[in-house]
């Protein structure tokens, strides 16, 4: 047996290795689906990783303990060995200068330990710990400080007096010796993880003192302030680890009695992981059902085809008297034996792309597809080995029932209706049998194209014959008469419609993204600035770009309660320059929305300028109703704002005198703070008679905001201040009407009822929506633009600004960075819209989304196999008709216009199947929506491309196959032994 195996083989070369690639490619396609979605997977949790925050990535535990108390880092330790975790312990304490008996904040130093410090930094001078009673300085804090190598700190622990607001000894001296100035190798590095500052002295909480473990214990403190956190390094969260660490979490989480709380967002991390990753896994069988399906389709065709190339063997066979078993291994064992073959180098072939050898679910997917493609296989064989020696000895192929078919079409037809009307149902949701939707689809539009091609084709024939165009006519005859024209048609159309409906979901996925990530980043550069004022962040912008074509200053305002919609700031003149702005945004053009912002007529504010301030006022009903009196002031030269104090007022009319150089220069009165009584109920009245900066007076005439239940007014005889007490901090504070009328805002929603707006202080003033937006560029679906002059008018805080933004539009000069450098502004970050892009771009639907291209591409490929094997099973088709005498141009013309008919007709039946797939549930795939951006073209181009290509491959088979390889491969293996002539 195994030698008449080896002859079969050998006899029909081609044929076997025809069956041979169609199974490796079958099986390639299957395989790739899981292959494609562990890498998808990968790239999933890599980008989440890189877009995570530091708080994101680490989980930590903290405690004050007592001086030489371990008991918290034992306990800890065990809590947080979790799966790939890196641990880092550190310690802190805050130390004053020793000698005086109190000290103001401004001159308390953290002094903290850190776990393998001295590995992770750079010696910028000096060296780093060694010995005892040393301590490195950061070189930012050297810088500030005036602290340099060798200088001897004298120290004592601080204990912070609320109540007075200083910090006094707790503790004996010490004196620490400079031995070191560093700086952290890679800020970035998940090492800085925790409330503990990195060695660059970063804004978190910094701690520019550091010393050994050893020395932290010697000094003399009360308690300490300790840390251990976790981080993950590279490689430290991975699909397969995500399990592990879910339960991990569940445990380290729950709280013993007095024990710290864990401190960390990794599972919102996980979380986000989780949902991606849920994506990315709904996109893929989306994808992975038809093309499993067009894998198993394309082995019965080159099992049908082998059988029919076969027909008079198996019927000589039969003729002869071979038994049933033995014609089913004869008819069965070739095509059995291509699948065992081919189906491994698939395999090998995609893991060799893809660089997975042993996922379990490519072999789980491998041993599907090849059992299933070795069951259909012989199946078919056996089919056509028990038919009768008549039937296999004629040239004609048997059509299948009439009945039988509608019913197979009818059944497809009522499943793909309910799938969509499921999805429907559920809102959209893809899961279950709604996941076979979109195949199903296309297989009914597919089947149904099939069912019409025949009728079609044949009063095509009918016409041709009449008009004498035999090439028509024969084309159409033999797609109307042979069924295999219009199962391959069936196939063709689900292969192009898979395509179609891929390259789609790809395109509006982009187009989503793009639009996503432009509203995200709000223009095409953004700039993160810091340790600045929102006057110089503005004025340094201007000078960068006096004509407001390319840079803007934004700010971000702080998020006062939980469920407030963010709010953004910005320099609102530059924003139709600057901001990436869509036409859905607002029904007005972003031009006549900065004009809306600026409405508002901004009075001339109150300036002083001067060292000495001089306050002349009385004061009604003295006692404890009123204690002190600031003025706020911002100077011009883009300092912070100041609150210069004039000390306890005294009932009566006083002179009140305070000195700063703050107002040197000029600067301008933001308001004016009365320290009322903490309790409900007392009023404090008071006339403020004059206020002057070195003798020149400031023009108090004018309107004045009062705190809700207070009253502002001027009079002959100056500002009349009535402030009762609220309990609330902006009671007694008052200022100067910057605006004649509420404040206007472009808003999302509404504001509150009674026009409440909070600004950068927290305190609300009046406001009212100019416009209705519906997005907010850099903030989202939900938000509102304020114009940024005009909020840092009526914020009465330091006007500090821990990370600005200059936004900068496409056209930004490339020295844009050095000269807001040169005007005072650090840069400390880039962002940019294709950065967003990129990042989108690796969440879980997107990248599925481009797999589910890449199985479009190899559903058109599974059709061009499909063709190809039509093409090698009808080589021969016109052979007695060429014995008859026709030429064999013509013979040769129709089987090229055979071919480009059937894959014509796929194209366009492919196109429709997509559109209609994509117009039913295209837009409830995953990070799809309904308002999502229409298609463009391109997919269209795909199909189009792909359908040239598949015309190409077609007709090059034609020309390559010849009808004698087809009868030769046609001929019976075991030729009977020729008896010589007589």
């Amino acid at each position: 047996m195994i030698g008449l195996l080896w002859d079969m083989v050998r006899g029909r070369r081609a044929q076997f290795a025809l069956s041979l690639v169609l199974a490796a490619l079958a099986t390639a396609a299957a395989v790739a689906t899981p292959a494609c979605l562990g890498t998808v997977e990968e790239q999933i949790v890599a980008g989440h990783l890189a877009a995570a925050s530091t708080v994101e990535r680490t989980v930590e535990l903290a405690a004050t303990v007592p001086r030489l108390d371990v008991g918290f880092e034992q306990s800890a330790t065990p809590r947080l060995a979790g799966p790939g975790l890196t641990q880092v312990f550190s310690s802190e304490i805050t130390m004053i200068p020793a000698g005086p008996e109190k000290a103001p904040p401004a001159d308390s130093r953290r002094v903290g330990y850190r776990q393998d410090l001295c590995d992770h930094v750079v010696v910028v001078a000096g060296r780093c710990l060694m010995g005892a009673m040393e301590v490195v300085v950061n070189e930012r804090a050297a810088a500030g400080l005036g602290v340099r190598l060798g200088d001897a700190l004298d120290l004592a622990a601080g204990a912070y007096i609320g109540g007075e607001e200083i910090y006094r000894p707790a503790g004996d001296p010490a004196r620490l010796t400079v031995v070191g100035v560093v700086r952290a190798r890679d800020a970035a590095e998940p090492y800085w993880c925790g409330t503990v500052a990195d060695a660059a002295g970063a804004d978190r909480a910094g701690v520019p003192f550091y010393v050994s473990r050893v020395t932290l214990n010697a000094i003399d403190h009360p308690d300490e302030e300790q840390h251990l956190a976790g981080y993950f390094g590279p490689g430290g969260i991975t699909v397969a680890a995500l399990p592990a660490l879910r339960a991990w979490l569940a445990a380290a989480g729950v709280q013993a009695d007095g024990s710290p709380a864990l401190g960390t967002r990794l599972p919102d991390l996980i979380a986000g992981i989780d949902a991606d990753l849920a994506q990315a896994r709904a996109t893929a069988a989306v994808a992975a059902v038809p093309l499993a399906a067009l894998s198993w389709a394309l082995i019965v065709f080159a099992a049908a085809a082998a059988a029919r190339a076969r027909r008079q063997e198996l019927g000589v066979v039969a003729l002869r008297g071979v038994t049933g078993v033995r014609r089913g291994w004869f008819a069965a064992a070739e095509t059995a034996l291509a699948v065992l073959v081919g189906a491994p180098i698939g395999y090998l072939a995609v893991a060799v792309l893809s660089g997975r050898y042993a996922d379990p679910l490519m072999l789980l997917a491998a041993g599907v597809t090849t059992a299933g493609a070795l069951v259909v296989a012989v199946a078919a064989q056996l089919r056509s080995a028990g038919r009768p020696v008549a039937e296999l000895l004629r040239e004609t192929e048997r059509r299948p029932g009439l009945w039988r078919s509608l019913t197979v079409e009818i059944l497809v037809v009522v499943l793909a209706v309910a799938a969509v009307v499921q999805v429907q149902a559920r809102g959209g949701t893809l899961s279950g049998v709604a996941l076979l939707a979109p195949p199903l689809v296309m297989l009914a539009i597919g089947l149904l194209a099939a069912r019409l091609a025949g009728p079609l084709a044949a009063r095509i024939a009918g016409r041709a014959l009449h008009r004498g165009r035999l090439v028509t006519a024969l084309t159409a005859t033999r797609l109307a008469r042979q069924p295999t024209g219009q199962r391959l048609l069936a196939l063709l159309v689900v292969a192009f419609g898979l395509l179609g409906f891929a390259a789609t979901a790809t395109d509006v996925s982009a187009a989503t993204v793009a639009r996503a990530a432009d509203l995200a980043t709000g223009a095409p550069t953004v700039l993160t600035v810091r340790d600045t004022t929102r006057s110089a962040l503005l004025a340094a912008t201007r000078a960068v770009d006096p004509g407001g074509k390319f840079a803007m200053a934004a700010v971000p305002l702080p998020v006062l309660s939980t469920g407030a919609p963010p709010v953004l700031a910005v320099d609102s003149a530059r924003l139709p320059a600057v901001a990436i702005w869509h036409p859905d945004y607002a029904a007005l053009p972003p031009r006549d929305l900065a004009a809306r912002l600026q409405a508002m007529t901004v009075p001339e504010p109150v300036r002083l300028r001067g060292t000495t301030l001089t306050v002349e006022l009385t004061l009604a009903d003295a006692g404890t109703v009123a204690t002190s009196l600031y003025a706020v002031l911002a100077p011009d030269n883009g300092g912070p704002a100041v609150a210069l104090g004039f000390g306890a007022l005294f009932a009566g009319r006083h002179t009140y005198q305070a000195h700063d150089p703050s107002c040197a220069a000029g600067c301008r009165l933001v308001a004016l703070r009365v320290g009322v009584a903490t309790a409900v109920g007392p009023v404090c009245r008071l006339t403020v008679h004059r206020l002057d900066a070195d003798g020149t007076p400031a023009d108090l005439a004018r309107h004045w905001e009062a705190p809700p239940s207070a009253t502002a007014a001027t009079t002959a005889d100056g500002l009349a201040l009535t402030l009762p007490s609220t309990g609330r901090s902006s009671a007694g504070t008052v200022r100067p009407a910057d605006l004649t009328v509420a404040l206007p805002v472009l808003s999302t929603g509404p504001l509150p009822p009674d026009g409440a707006f909070g600004l950068f202080d927290g305190v609300a003033v009046t406001a009212g929506v100019a416009a209705p937006l519906h997005a907010v560029p850099g903030l989202g679906r939900h938000g509102t633009l304020v114009d940024l002059e005009r909020a840092d008018l009526l914020s009465t805080d330091s006007g500090v600004v821990k990370e600005g933004q200059v936004w900068l539009a496409a056209g930004a000069p490339a020295t844009v960075e050095s000269e807001l450098a040169a005007h005072g502004l650090t840069v400390v970050a880039r962002h940019t819209v294709a950065d967003e892009r990129a990042a989108l771009g690796h969440r879980g639907a997107p990248l599925a989304l481009r797999f589910f291209l890449v199985a479009g591409a190899l559903a058109a490929l599974l059709g061009a196999a499909g063709t190809v094997v039509v093409a090698a099973s009808s080589a021969d088709a016109y052979g007695p008709l060429r014995i008859q005498g026709m030429p064999r141009r013509v013979t040769a013309r129709t089987d090229a216009a055979t071919a480009l008919g059937v894959v014509a007709a796929g194209v366009v039946a492919g196109l429709l199947a997509a559109l209609v797939a994509w117009a039913t549930i295209g837009l409830f795939l995953p990070s799809l929506s309904i308002d999502a951006p229409r298609p463009s073209p391109a997919p269209l181009w795909t199909v189009l491309a792909a359908g040239a290509a598949l015309a190409v491959t077609a007709l090059a088979a034609q020309l390559t196959i010849r009808p004698r390889a087809a009868r030769r491969n046609a001929r019976p293996v075991a030729q009977p032994a020729r008896r010589p002539h007589r």
